[in-house]
């Protein structure tokens, strides 16, 4: 009986195609827009990481970012491209940054 059930459960599992998930979280890194260049790379090295949105703006008086309108389709904008933020002299200039990383990259697993 124990076999005729292994024997079931391994025609199950290969019939349900099943997937391996891992837990993801999403990271809100607020940073000077002179470091804006380093936290992308260091993002863009961790193994699944996605960038969702960068705001080189600045942050608001409440310390929320602004709009997280960038477009990402071509890849991450690179610190100082014409940004609002540099336009106007950039010093002292906060950066938000949005992603989603497998957890287990932050945690050395």
């Amino acid at each position: 009986a124990r076999a005729c059930a292994a024997g079931a459960l391994a025609a199950l599992l290969k019939e349900a195609d099943p997937v391996l998930l891992e837990p993801v979280m999403r990271l809100d890194v607020t940073t000077p827009e002179s470091k804006l260049g380093d936290v992308l790379q260091d993002l863009g090295l961790k193994r699944g990481t996605t960038i969702l949105a960068v705001d080189t703006g600045g942050l608001g008086e409440d310390d929320s970012p602004g709009s997280f309108g960038a477009d990402l389709t071509s890849g991450p904008p690179t610190p100082g491209s014409g940004s609002p933020a540099t336009a106007s002299g950039g010093a002292g200039v906060q950066c938000a940054v949005q992603a989603h990383a497998p957890l287990a990259e932050f945690l050395g697993f």
